[in-house]
């Protein structure tokens, strides 16, 4: 089939983060240690303004109590010193929680919102930016997946012919495992991309969501 190739990213297993300087240390090694979000009660504050939420302690420890993270990517970048780090910080920490947490992207023409377990942002000590923010989706059923993926077109602008091409695909041979990657949409004003990995009936489905703030459209491999 057209754009399949094997998904970028594992689920993450023993995992250990920290936050230098700050002295806040997270692992993923066991979910007691991971704050614990259940939406029926820590989805009470809607953060709709322009802002970003902060990494220093006092904005991490504000994530842990409200379960819920938000980014202004209305500019096409997202700044560690926007988050409250130094330019020169080797990494922006992951966010892990037993339950769901609600993401929260602003962009320029719309906005993502999503509610997932953990959230991983890519960077290098040299970049004054975050290149990357990809979080995890996860369906028991595969008409949740296909939800997931029909629900990714129209938000976000995937190509609708190609989305319904995987999922006829996945409908003909239910139990042969697919990996694929959907063409970016741009319909909010930056670059989302859905990978994803389908093991069919009885298993879940995931998919992982990769978010580039400084693309906001199409851009051509070079030389092509």
């Amino acid at each position: 089939m057209n754009h399949r190739r094997i998904a970028r990213a594992a689920l993450a297993g023993v995992l250990v983060l920290a936050l230098s300087g700050c002295g806040v240390v997270q692992a993923l090694t066991s979910h007691s240690s991971l704050p614990r979000c259940d939406s029926g009660t820590k989805q009470e504050t809607t953060m709709n303004e322009l802002r970003n939420s902060q990494f220093d302690q006092a904005g991490l420890e504000e994530i842990a109590a409200t379960c819920q993270v938000t980014f202004d990517l209305t500019t096409n970048q997202l700044r560690k010193e926007d988050l409250g780090l130094p330019a020169t910080a080797r990494s922006v920490p992951n966010l892990s929680v037993d339950g769901l947490m609600t993401l929260t992207l602003h962009g320029s023409h719309g906005t993502l919102t999503a509610h997932t377990d953990h959230i991983r942002f890519f960077t290098t000590e040299q970049r004054v930016d975050v290149r990357e923010i990809s979080y995890f989706l996860k369906a028991d059923t595969p008409e949740e997946f296909f939800t997931i993926l029909r629900n990714g077109a129209e938000a976000y602008g995937f190509d609708k012919t190609s989305v319904e091409q995987e999922i006829k695909y996945m409908k003909e041979y239910p139990d042969r495992k697919s990996n694929a990657a959907l063409q970016p949409g741009y319909k909010l004003g930056f670059q989302v991309v859905y990978d994803f990995t389908y093991r069919g009936p009885g298993h879940v489905n995931t998919v992982i969501v990769s978010v580039n703030p400084s693309n906001s459209e199409f851009q051509p491999l070079p030389g092509l």
